[in-house]
């Protein structure tokens, strides 16, 4: 029985292996086909190594895809979508399970660096991602693009630290889709997902008023009345369209016969 075990343990290892030969020799397909049944059979004993190269099979699958759309061709849409999750979520369970190890091994650090920067690599893809679903009319697989662009950074490769330096470096792009990620919701009556994101839309000049249009909005539908005081104020104070929003605060005191915070509200803005 101990033979046995060790066989088929050794006969799942070298399909990792074969799989990574086939990869490097750009026989994608079949890298994918030989690396898929090794990550859920539990005779695996280099998972680790398994869903790292699992992950670069994926990304490999990619590279065409962006070709295509750096020369404005017809890309296959539902094979960038699906590769570029798989890639993610393999290198996160890679990382997952080195993580778990009670001693790393130089090979181990290796791929573990390697998560990361292949991470690094594809985090922008997403946003691609979004703007290609979008235009095939997918407005919930943009929407969830969009999203995965957005909280990837805060995913377990990353450190805290890293995470922060990601999204300060490129601060402007996560406001922008952020920003589109609450039209997205608007759009489908997704109120939860406007208050989702609907901040990265507020962060920009740019969009920061329509932002907290939405964001009003999202709380006048969730009937959560003191979420919408609290933002009006706020729109108030940081909004571009200042009049609009006290007129609207106003109106409200007003109709809920609030004489005095309309009072107050009048007062400080004399």
């Amino acid at each position: 029985m101990l033979l046995l075990a060790a066989s088929t343990s050794f006969a799942q290892n070298s399909a990792v292996y074969k799989a990574e030969e086939l990869m490097n020799d750009e026989e994608l397909k079949k890298a994918q086909t030989v690396i898929t049944p090794a990550l859920t059979n539990p005779k695996t004993k280099i998972l680790g190594y398994a869903y790292n190269v699992a992950g670069n099979i994926e990304c490999r699958l990619l590279q065409p895809e962006i070709l295509k759309a750096a020369e404005h061709q017809e890309l296959d849409t539902t094979l960038f979508v699906k590769s570029l999750n798989d890639a993610a979520k393999y290198f996160i369970e890679s990382d997952k399970v080195y993580k778990a190890m009670p001693k790393l091994n130089t090979e181990a650090k290796e791929k573990m660096a390697d998560n990361k920067n292949m991470m690094r690599q594809i985090l922008s893809y997403f946003a691609y991602a979004g703007q290609f679903e979008n235009q095939r009319g997918n407005k919930k697989g943009a929407y969830e693009a969009f999203e995965q662009f957005i909280a990837l950074p805060k995913c377990p490769i990353f450190t805290e630290e890293e995470s922060k330096a990601i999204y300060e470096k490129d601060r402007a792009l996560y406001n922008r889709i952020g920003y589109y990620a609450t039209l997205l919701a608007n759009e489908m009556k997704d109120y939860d997902g406007i208050l989702k994101n609907v901040d990265f839309a507020i962060a920009d000049s740019v969009s920061r008023n329509d932002g907290y249009i939405l964001k009003l909005q999202a709380y006048l539908e969730k009937q959560d009345t003191a979420s919408w005081v609290k933002t009006a104020r706020q729109a108030i104070e940081d909004g571009t369209d200042n009049a609009s929003f006290c007129n609207n605060l106003l109106y409200y005191y007003n109709s809920h016969n609030l004489t005095e915070e309309a009072k107050a509200m009048a007062d400080e803005l004399v």
